[in-house]
């Protein structure tokens, strides 16, 4: 790396933070570490949890470097463009063109694809496939006429120009250049830590990350699979904090969603049901979720009485959301509404009236070990009148 590139990347970097109240900051980095990001703006020092972030961009944009032609791709998920790639003993050696030489344990290696592969191309579909089959091996892949083949066996070592792969009892030498790619083997283990964020670097590099900190400009990150980086912010594109960290309810399949009105004179017809049932990322009406003039992307619209429940497959943190009656149709009268959010069953977690004299109600509830998250909004003091209830941004975070 030249000087002049270094003195590039280490200077001081202008980011622009989108949260997920909508809510954007400009300013430069002062800090990030896996509790929350500090930057420096016009007004003084501002802080931001990381639960509370959409993104965070730096300006940079993406550039393939020709010299990168070799694919890395880490048990995380991380798939890293790189230089050149050789292991022994265990251990891969790579050259990054922001990184320089780098080593890697093999036990963090997912596959090597050595060829470039245009996507949507079918070798591309035949490596993805071949990759995603269960194996009991390491996989050797190579072109054969216009397919895909592989062999399966052990990896010893990943030489300059040779494999030394033992197949069958045997130990062979297949020339790279003849190779699409190695896929590795790796035992079952136990989950690894959670990804937090996920960065975009200049090369159009995608890290998994578990943990974070800056030191000076620079990114000191850890993978989920135990790979230590470094990298300069200027050589980041984008930090984005809601693809791996964040489900949000309108997102997610209900596991029951039921609703009847205030007076009942027989069964709901699926008409009835259509109407006054849960929408997504729109309101009742189909316009935008909009609560004290801020419009919001995602979230829910319920009409009392509604009870919806989710089924949590993974192990979530946290429910948050911004809660409030729909002024847009109910106007400056009426509506009361109550909201209700249970866990596995019958406990309650939160409880709360909303009226349109009322503020937006802004949810944060834990989550640890729940399996089951229930919300209910129930009738208010004046019937169903107006009970139109948007949960904006209603978001799951790990």
């Amino acid at each position: 790396m030249s000087w002049m590139l270094l003195l590039a990347l280490t200077a001081a970097v202008d980011v622009n933070v989108q949260t997920l109240s909508g809510q954007s900051i400009d300013g430069t980095f002062t800090s990030i570490d896996n509790q929350a990001v500090v930057i420096n703006t016009k007004e003084g020092a501002k802080t931001v949890k990381l639960v509370d972030l959409r993104t965070i961009t730096t300006g940079q944009e993406t550039s393939h470097d020709p010299e990168s032609g070799t694919e890395l791709t880490l048990r995380n998920g991380s798939r890293i463009p790189i230089r050149h790639y050789v292991q022994q003993q265990g251990e891969a050696t790579v050259v990054h063109a922001l990184l320089g030489k780098w080593k890697i344990p093999g036990r963090s290696i997912a596959h090597v694809l050595f060829q470039q592969q245009p996507e949507g191309s079918e070798f591309a579909k035949q490596w993805g496939a071949l990759i995603a089959d269960k194996r009991t091996g390491d996989m050797v892949v190579f072109r054969r006429d216009e397919a895909l083949d592989h062999l399966v066996g052990v990896i010893h070592a990943v030489g300059e120009e040779k494999l030394d792969f033992g197949f069958e009892g045997d130990r062979i030498s297949p020339r790279r250049a003849r190779l699409e790619g190695l896929a590795f083997f790796h035992p079952p283990v136990g989950s690894p830590p959670t990804t937090r964020i996920q960065i975009v670097d200049r090369l159009g590099g995608l890290w998994q990350v578990s943990d974070i900190k800056l030191d000076g400009n620079v990114v000191v990150l850890t993978t989920p699979s135990g790979v230590s980086a470094r990298l300069p912010v200027k050589a980041i594109v984008k930090f984005d904090f809601g693809s791996s960290n964040i489900s949000y309810l309108s997102d997610l399949k209900m596991e029951k969603s039921t609703w009847r009105p205030y007076l009942q004179f027989g069964p709901v017809s699926p008409l009835q049901q259509d109407h006054f049932g849960p929408k997504r990322d729109r309101t009742l009406n189909g316009g935008p979720l909009t609560l004290n003039g801020q419009v919001y992307k995602k979230g829910l619209a319920l009409h009392s009485h509604t009870e919806i429940s989710y089924r949590l497959q993974e192990n979530y943190q946290s429910f948050r959301a911004l809660v409030g009656l729909d002024r847009a149709n109910i106007g400056k009268v009426g509506g009361r509404a109550e909201l209700i959010v249970r866990a596995d069953g019958d406990r309650e977690l939160f409880r709360c009236d909303l009226s349109i004299d009322a503020p937006p109600v802004l949810i944060g509830i834990k989550l640890e070990e729940v399996r089951r998250l229930t919300i209910i909004v129930d009738f208010g003091d004046e019937n169903d009148i107006g009970d139109h209830v948007l949960l904006c941004e209603a978001r799951l975070t790990k």
